[in-house]
């Protein structure tokens, strides 16, 4: 059995579990101190892979880390919302190259839940809101830089420590160790998973 370690930090409170979410309850980050951190797992060290989580953005007008892993502009993932309404997703490649997909201005909104989703088949960095792809990115059979950092959902690591907290809520979070493909994707964003699914490398509900 393999077993990742999770902790809910907060500086001077506690994020809270609420049942106001798309499946089954959320984690409620404040946008000050809150975060959730996975500690460093090998199985977290993935080339091919899916991520995808819901979100709930409670303002915009400012950038929020939704996830990463490692430090900013070297993480082997991360997936940040930008203030004009755009999201970004990124990775270090082996060779040092950062490959990047961001999306059109203007999609993420405040005070609803959207479903955020990564994937990358070894070939194409694709981005997923609400069930469409709205940025591809080719890089060539790039491999994904490797490190031991956390995994930190809700806030991103910047070279003065963690910042850009994210203002909302969280959940539904799921890795997988393969490509999800554009139809995949779709299908998945509302199916609750039984935790045993084939491929599934994480699930935090």
């Amino acid at each position: 059995e393999n077993i990742i370690d999770i902790t809910i930090n907060a500086v001077s409170d506690a994020p809270i579990i609420t049942d106001l979410a798309p499946l089954d309850g959320a984690i409620v980050l404040d946008g000050s101190d809150d975060y959730i951190e996975v500690a460093h797992n090998a199985s977290l060290d993935l080339n091919i892979f899916s991520m995808e989580f819901w979100a709930y953005h409670d303002n915009l007008g400012e950038d929020s880390g939704l996830v990463t892993k490692g430090l900013a502009d070297f993480e082997s993932l991360k997936m940040t919302t930008l203030a004009d309404g755009s999201v970004n997703t990124a990775f270090l490649a082996s060779d040092g190259e950062r490959v990047a997909a961001t999306s059109a201005t203007g999609l993420v909104k405040a005070n609803t839940w959207q479903h955020y989703a990564v994937t990358n088949d070894g070939k194409f960095l694709s981005l997923y809101l609400d069930g469409e792809l709205v940025s591809r990115t080719d890089h060539i059979d790039k491999l994904v830089a490797a490190n031991t950092d956390s995994l930190f959902f809700g806030t991103e690591k910047l070279s003065n420590g963690l910042g850009r907290h994210l203002s909302g809520k969280l959940d539904e979070i799921r890795i997988f160790d393969y490509s999800l493909t554009d139809d995949e994707v779709l299908s998945s964003m509302n199916a609750e998973l039984g935790g045993n699914e084939e491929g599934l490398v994480s699930y935090w509900k």
